[in-house]
């Protein structure tokens, strides 16, 4: 665990300066980064996932990459929900803070 506190650390300090990488759309443990709210699907057996609507789609969802790569070996299938889960609550918290909007650092 502790190379994963490092990694955490390193990717710390990328974000601070700038270094921030794309990725496709983030989709998957009940969690969805898109840039517009898709409208309500008709009910079935699985919810929709939780979205984080927000402009920097492809940033947002390098970061959720780079945390999934660094846990990855640590989680379950459930642990993963909730460790997803509590990344939607802090982009979401962070989202109110900034009234709605998200920035991620640009240089």
């Amino acid at each position: 665990m502790k190379n994963v506190i490092v990694a955490l650390e390193r990717l710390a300090i990328q974000i601070t300066s700038g270094e921030i990488g794309t990725a496709k759309h983030w989709g998957g443990a009940d969690v969805a980064i898109v840039a517009n709210r898709p409208s309500e699907t008709a009910s079935s057996f699985y919810p929709d996932p939780r979205y984080v609507v927000t402009s920097p789609v492809k940033r947002l969802s390098w970061l959720f990459v780079k945390r999934k790569t660094l846990f990855i070996p640590y989680y379950t299938f459930q642990s993963k929900i909730d460790f997803f889960g509590r990344l939607v609550n802090a982009a979401l918290r962070y989202q109110t803070q900034c009234k709605g909007r998200m920035y991620l650092w640009t240089r």
